[in-house]
């Protein structure tokens, strides 16, 4: 009994002296310093948009370079070089790559919370000669810089990460798009990204 006493006395002791120390190396996790989340919405998007801006700029590299001229056809030449070798380095973009289902979620809430406090009506409403773009919508969809591309409203674009130079946002009815606007090129898209909205 008395063995068994003194055993557990030196556990006890052992154990007490543990704790402290364990506390002591723990760091006090500090409220104020925001905490990485793996919910991150924008986390992958953002890793996405890094990945493609680093291909485009290779490619650019190995295209010609477009000198100062008032031609229009060398712009139009050089935004199809462009995309071209775009399409050739990676010919299975799949959709979803930048608008993926955290961020696509993510963007419908912050959007369609923008679009209850706003008219949108002119904005949800494709013109006429916009239908056809956004049924055939598909990844590297051509838009040629003559096509009708209607601005977003600043407030829209707010509740959007921010993006590259060279890339945009734009919405052709409910159907928010991710361009490269040298390229003229579609590299995602989300159908129905004001899906609350009627």
């Amino acid at each position: 009994m008395k063995l068994w006493n003194r055993a557990g006395a030196m556990a006890l002791a052992l154990a007490s002296s543990i704790v402290p120390t364990l506390a002591q190396s723990t760091p006090a996790r500090n409220p104020s310093v925001p905490q990485p989340s793996a919910e991150d919405p924008w986390r992958s998007f953002s890793a996405s948009i890094n990945a493609y801006t680093q291909l485009r700029e290779r490619l650019r590299a190995e295209l010609p370079g477009l000198t100062v001229t008032d031609k229009p056809a060398e712009f139009v030449n050089a935004s199809d070089a462009l995309a071209f070798a775009v399409q050739r380095a990676d010919p299975k973009a799949p959709r979803g790559r930048f608008f993926t289902s955290q961020a696509a979620s993510e963007i419908r809430r912050r959007l369609d919370a923008y679009a209850r406090g706003h008219d949108m009506r002119s904005i949800l409403s494709p013109l006429p000669e916009e239908r056809p773009i956004v049924q055939g919508m598909r990844v590297y969809t051509r838009f040629p810089m003559n096509s009708p591309m209607p601005t977003m409203p600043p407030g829209l674009l707010r509740q959007l990460p921010p993006l590259p130079l060279g890339l945009e946002y734009r919405l052709i009815g409910r159907v928010l798009i991710l361009r490269d606007s040298d390229a003229a090129l579609v590299l995602d898209y989300l159908p129905d990204a004001l899906s609350a909205v009627k």
